[in-house]
């Protein structure tokens, strides 16, 4: 892990996990939901650092909990090569009609 997202503590911060949490669920969303006529955008997220993730690499793993009507929830889990869990999100992100031009 680069000393950038890491803070004085040598762990990594905990905004770098929300931050990853919230891309990897928009990204899922567009995929997800794959229409050109719609925009898709963060619009909550809640993350828990459970562990202090220091070394090595870590991956986040989504999975969708629920699809509403104009959002879809997802459970973002980070963890560290050993598997260790490092954080977890739910990350609520928003689907809306484009403007007509």
């Amino acid at each position: 892990m680069s000393s950038r997202v890491k803070g004085p503590a040598g762990e990594v911060l905990s905004g770098i996990y929300s931050a990853a949490a919230e891309a990897l669920a928009s990204t899922c969303t567009v995929a997800s939901v794959d229409r050109p006529d719609v925009a898709v955008m963060g619009m909550r997220i809640s993350t828990t650092v459970l562990a202090p993730c220091t070394t090595g690499t870590f991956r986040a793993l989504a999975g969708l909990r629920a699809r509403q009507s104009g959002q879809l929830i997802w459970n973002v889990d980070v963890v560290d090569d050993d598997g260790t869990p490092c954080a977890t999100s739910v990350v609520t992100v928003a689907v809306r009609e484009r403007p007509a031009r």
